[in-house]
């Protein structure tokens, strides 16, 4: 199996990060990679108080775009992390971060949740 382990220097645009995680995975697969790995909280890296903000549900924006690249280039991807959202957590004063695997686009395997501080 060939892999490909993306590096990329998120930060705090959102919309950016995104764009540079899709323009990787998808050279991953033009390269040959069955499986692409993305960095812990590439789509936002900044400010925690903006971590809600940023967050997404699951399903949402960001697993939808993982899937999208998934299904289309025949690829499997361990999406790093990303902050989400997540029903029962929203009086919670911690955001949660996913780093969900998919499997040529086919689903979401459960993985557990890691919280972290949005107070300061």
């Amino acid at each position: 199996m060939r892999v490909a382990v993306a590096q990329m220097n998120s930060g705090e645009d959102k919309t950016q990060n995104l764009s540079t995680a899709e323009r990787l995975l998808i050279e991953a697969a033009e390269r040959g990679a069955e499986l692409a790995v993305l960095p812990e909280l590439f789509t936002y890296l900044g400010r925690r108080g903006k971590h809600r903000e940023v967050a997404d549900a699951i399903p949402g924006a960001t697993s939808e775009l993982l899937t999208r690249i998934a299904r289309r280039h025949h690829l499997h991807i361990v999406g790093g992390s990303f902050l989400e959202t997540a029903p029962g957590y929203e009086h919670d004063r911690r955001a949660l971060s996913e780093a969900p695997p998919l499997r040529r686009g086919r689903r979401w395997a459960p993985v557990p949740r890691v919280g972290h501080d949005v107070a300061r």
